[in-house]
């Protein structure tokens, strides 16, 4: 799945719309990287996840215990996880 588009009508008439895209950038497992969301607000709400190959892609496994996982074929948790709204830090 690469978007989605939700509608909820809390009114009659008025539509609170909400658009969500998806990124995948490992084909080793089928989790997404990226989840970006466009709200009725107007806010954009990004959540980026990084797992173990992920990880030592971009240089942060100093000691190999992401390689391990990988090794073990442990691909699937989330190791990092950050959330922007607006393109402001959150979590």
């Amino acid at each position: 799945m690469d978007s989605t588009v939700t509608s909820e009508y809390p009114y009659p008439g008025n539509a609170l719309v909400t658009r969500t895209s998806y990124v995948y950038n490992n084909d080793q497992y089928l989790q997404p990287n990226a989840i970006r969301t466009l709200s009725s607000k107007g806010e954009v709400i990004e959540l980026t996840k990084n797992y173990p190959a992920e990880m030592v892609a971009i240089g942060k496994d100093s000691n190999g215990v992401y390689v391990q996982m990988i090794a073990e074929r442990n691909l699937m948790p989330v190791i990092e996880e950050m959330k922007k709204v607006n393109n402001q830090l959150v979590s």
